[in-house]
């Protein structure tokens, strides 16, 4: 599935949601209910970030206020494996480079797909660790020196929490595997990026009022 977003932020993410587990160890195939229905049909979610979403590039952070990501989960039982939803449209805002240089960023395809990877435990805070592939996007910003463009890509590791304490479902960017690529003025980035730079990610997602539970 191919699609393209227009956001204002560098703090990809993006990206993604908190699952209830079982009180068993899940494992694929994964088994996903909305809401108690496992028809088959898909069911849109929509995950708010709780507080600032961070990236970090060689020590320097961009930040976000707020961000959204809306998902749409497969339903049943999945015979394909891991892949359990997509990443169907991510928003973010308030979004700076250290503070002070506004940053927009343009997320790119082909899919961005949320997997189930690992068991649950059976407490009151089951949890099913998970990750975000395919995640690809470009950032352009100026430092006054002229256009400062570059593109990352890569995968995010995950931890879904069926309750965070609040009641609400959370996600957990735990590990990130994103590179920069395409940089194509170093001098106008003044240095601070550079073809094959890893970025790290810190943020969390909550979803209220909606219960998505993996099997």
């Amino acid at each position: 599935m191919a699609f393209k977003l227009e956001l204002l932020s560098l703090a990809a993410a993006t990206a993604s949601l908190a699952l209830v587990a079982s009180p068993a160890l899940a494992s694929a195939p994964y088994t996903v209910a909305f809401d108690g229905d496992t028809s088959g049909a898909g069911h849109t979610v929509t995950w708010v970030s709780r507080g600032d979403t961070r990236l970090l590039v060689n020590g320097n952070a961009y930040t976000c206020t707020s961000s959204q990501l809306t998902t749409s989960f497969y339903t049943g039982t999945n015979a394909t494996g891991n892949d359990i939803a997509d990443v169907t449209a991510a928003t973010w805002t308030g979004c700076t480079f250290s503070g002070l240089v506004p940053v927009t960023v343009t997320a790119t395809g082909p899919s961005w797909d949320l997997n189930a990877t690992g068991g649950n435990t059976s407490t009151l805070d089951d949890s099913i660790t998970g990750s975000l592939s395919n995640v690809a996007f470009h950032v352009d910003l100026n430092f006054g020196l002229g256009p400062c463009t570059y593109d990352v890509s890569g995968g995010l590791g995950d931890t879904f929490l069926e309750d965070n304490g609040t009641g609400d479902q959370e996600l957990d960017l735990t590990s990130s595997a994103l590179t920069i690529s395409n940089v194509n003025n170093t001098f106008a980035c003044l240095g601070l990026v550079n073809n094959g730079d890893a970025l790290t990610i810190d943020g969390s997602y909550n979803v209220p009022g909606q219960h998505v539970d993996v099997s």
